[in-house]
């Protein structure tokens, strides 16, 4: 016969493992959020266009000025 107190034991740590893995997906989503909403990505330096090099990239339209 199976020990009650062992299954209970077990449902439990089921549960704890269940709600970090909860806890680290929320708080990575969170960051997530937060480097989205802060960082200012706007302006990042690239090769003008119409400056292209061989093997360089231009960004298609610039949101910097020049």
């Amino acid at each position: 016969m199976r020990n009650p107190d062992g299954s209970r034991r077990r449902k439990f740590g089921i549960w704890i493992v269940v709600g970090f893995g909860a806890t680290v997906l929320l708080g990575a989503n969170a960051h997530l959020i937060y480097v989205a909403t802060v960082s200012q990505s706007a302006c990042v330096s690239h090769t003008r266009s119409g400056d292209a090099q061989n093997g360089a990239f231009s960004a298609a339209q610039s949101s910097c000025s020049p």
